[in-house]
């Protein structure tokens, strides 16, 4: 399931554009690379169930980026494929940018905390 970037203001309509380089809808709320230049893919495992899922993308949604969220519950055959991306870890959430393993829910708010998840959220981490 591709998750949108919220929109900040019910009054502001905005028109979602595709980005003919993502394969998931984007909004002008979302973080922008200079011109020409993709978004960061982000990737999120997840489950319904799960809290620590919930707040991993909710923090993910407060910086306005567009996610895909791969339920594991629902779609129990991308749990493997979690498992060997994360190096063995079987817990969710786990989260990827670009193809690189961020970990879980408190490694995301731990680079949160120490201001490098907007670097690299943008792609220039």
């Amino acid at each position: 399931m591709i998750r949108e970037a919220p929109q900040q203001s019910l009054m502001a309509c905005k028109i979602p554009r595709r980005d003919p380089k993502l394969s998931c809808r984007t909004t002008g709320a979302g973080a922008r690379r200079p011109e020409g230049e993709a978004l960061a893919r982000i990737e999120i495992y997840s489950s319904l169930l799960c809290g620590y899922s919930y707040r991993a993308k909710k923090l993910l949604d407060s910086k306005g980026v567009a996610y895909e969220d791969i339920d594991v519950m629902l779609r129990p055959g991308r749990r493997a494929e979690m498992v060997a991306r994360s190096g063995g870890r079987r817990s969710v959430p786990q989260i990827f940018v670009d193809g690189r393993h961020l970990g879980d829910c408190q490694e995301l708010y731990a680079l949160e905390a120490a201001g490098k998840l907007g670097p690299i959220l943008e792609g220039a981490g």
